[in-house]
């Protein structure tokens, strides 16, 4: 289906914007504190 693979391309695309290279960084909250970083 169409909205699958739209579901999968958003996916990729915010896994690339959350390297911190990527240009469309900074349009990214922050990520919550994680467990480990306690």
């Amino acid at each position: 289906m169409l909205a699958d693979r739209r579901e999968s391309l958003c996916r990729s695309l915010f896994a690339r914007m959350q390297q911190t290279n990527h240009k469309l960084h900074h349009l990214l909250p922050p990520p919550p504190p994680s467990p480990q970083d306690m």
